[in-house]
């Protein structure tokens, strides 16, 4: 996901430890600074010492269930989908049957469960808003134990942490208090703008962020930034060559083109370029979405 290089010296960073003090028995302070610069790749018993070293653990940025079990992990990708199907009773009777297969100590496994849970409960009407965010920060600790708001653009995050980012931010704006939920956002823009991920990562994480915050801004109202967060989003998916968030993106950008006043004619084509991703990507729930939407608000059908 990140480099490794990338990972060492941002953790080193942010816990104030010298690379002489981390180098220490393990490689030279040299060969660190290599590291730390990308010009060197430790193994994998130099890493995970520098890490522990550091108090952590580099299985930490591995964004998957943690199980021997490969049909544990295919489980619960099958749940996620589930709950974006919003089959919420359902994902909760898989969940307790999951969390009986795999092992629960397991800071990842406790964090991916706690967090879909907490998403399933508010979702499915069973908690409020501020018990949500409770519920996000505890999945967050079990990772990031001293989580502080203010240190989220010099840290470093995995793909599963980045989400719980993007939902923590985005319950704020869910309260109507959308100064704090902008600067969060604001601060996750920082953190890509000065971390270096591969692209499957880029597209994974950073389209996510962007899709949320143009949300989140198009909700405050700010349909300028709205609609360059949703440009930033396209850009990357067209970079990556991943293309199931790029109908997300372009019927963002159109509906704030429509708020924006634009030509009439531009926010049809957006919209229609949206539609046929959609189908191109046989995603029949954004279909219809963006066929709904076209139909109240130009009175035809948009397969006409």
């Amino acid at each position: 996901m990140h480099q490794i290089g990338t990972v060492i010296k941002r953790t080193r960073e942010y816990l104030g430890i010298t690379q002489e003090t981390l180098s220490n028995g393990i490689c030279s302070v040299e060969t660190l600074s290599r590291i730390e610069n990308g010009k060197h790749v430790p193994n994998r018993n130099h890493f995970q010492a520098l890490m522990e070293r550091m108090g952590k653990n580099g299985e930490r940025y591995l964004p998957f269930l943690h199980s021997n079990d490969i049909d544990r992990f295919n489980e619960f990708e099958s749940i996620e989908k589930k709950f974006f199907q919003r089959k919420f009773e359902e994902v909760d009777i898989l969940l307790n049957s999951l969390e009986s297969q795999i092992n629960m100590d397991d800071s990842i496994n406790k964090q991916l469960i706690l967090r879909l849970r907490t998403l399933n409960d508010y979702y499915s009407g069973k908690i409020d808003v501020r018990s949500k965010r409770i519920g996000l920060l505890q999945a967050l600790k079990y990772t990031i134990p001293n989580f502080n708001e203010n240190q989220i653009a010099s840290s470093i995050y995995s793909r599963y942490e980045v989400r719980l980012l993007c939902n923590l931010a985005a319950t704020y704006a869910e309260e109507k208090n959308f100064t704090h939920s902008i600067s969060l956002f604001k601060k996750l823009e920082q953190y890509f703008s000065n971390i270096k991920i591969n692209k499957e990562e880029l597209y994974q994480e950073k389209s996510l962020f962007l899709s949320n915050y143009a949300q989140v801004l198009g909700q405050f109202g700010n349909t300028s930034n709205a609609l360059q967060m949703n440009d930033a989003g396209i850009s990357i998916c067209l970079e990556t060559g991943e293309g199931e968030r790029l109908s997300t993106f372009l019927y963002n950008k159109g509906f704030e083109m429509e708020i924006y006043g634009m030509n009439e004619d531009s926010c049809k084509k957006t919209l229609l370029q949206a539609y046929y991703v959609a189908e191109l990507y046989n995603n029949q729930k954004k279909m219809t979405h963006i066929a709904k939407h076209w139909k109240e608000k130009y009175g035809d059908d948009i397969s006409a």
